[in-house]
């Protein structure tokens, strides 16, 4: 059974609200600056990607662009 903290399952419902239902969204720092720290975010995220629930599709730091993110459904499988 997977049991993700507090702040990750936050991330994870808003994220959810924000994809608006599709497989690929973004989730830019304006939306979770409003639920969390960036070093929170970054430790939810983590946490989300390590479990299975989210992957990172594209990392744009250096373009200076929102990352996109696609829900996956490895948590299903994953037993960590």
């Amino acid at each position: 059974m997977i049991k993700l903290n507090h702040a990750a399952f936050k991330v994870l419902m808003y994220m959810r609200l924000e994809s608006g239902g599709r497989p690929y969204f973004t989730f830019p720092y304006s939306k979770y600056k409003q639920i969390i720290t960036k070093g929170g975010f970054k430790k939810s995220l983590d946490e989300l990607v390590n479990f299975g629930f989210v992957e990172i599709i594209e990392n744009n730091a250096n373009l200076r662009k929102p990352n996109v993110y696609r829900f996956s459904e490895n948590w299903k499988s994953n037993t960590k």
